[in-house]
């Protein structure tokens, strides 16, 4: 005879299997610097899902280090839009770096990154 512990493991484990079956991850839409990238400009970078299932999470990292949402590089997100825009308020030498935006759900992640190299000389 079945138990009813059992019953309820069994379908707690196929209630589990079911959320996260046909959920599909997320794929990035590849993105580039693009423009003239003289210091002083801004720089907005957009990283968008074109397939894959919400809720995602958005995170950028420059050089390995992940971005935060204040300062003169940051990032903005805007979930209902699937879009992450990553800012650089105001190019200058330190801004030269690997910018990659990761995106996750629960069924994976995706990521693509773009190398800055601006052009012309910070001058004071």
């Amino acid at each position: 005879m079945v138990s009813i512990r059992s019953i309820a493991v069994l379908l707690l484990v196929f209630n589990v299997f079911s959320q996260s079956e046909g959920v599909r991850k997320p794929e990035i839409r590849p993105f580039h610097f693009s423009g003239e990238l003289l210091a002083g400009k801004r720089v907005v970078l957009a990283c968008s899902v074109m397939d894959g299932d919400p809720p995602f999470q958005y995170r950028w990292f420059k050089d390995g280090l992940e971005v935060g949402v204040d300062g003169n590089i940051h990032s903005r997100t805007y979930a209902e839009d699937l879009i992450s825009n990553l800012i650089i308020s105001q190019l200058d030498s330190d801004s030269n770096g690997n910018y990659t935006c990761r995106v996750s759900n629960s069924a994976g992640k995706d990521e693509h990154s773009a190398m800055l190299l601006m052009k012309g000389r910070t001058s004071l």
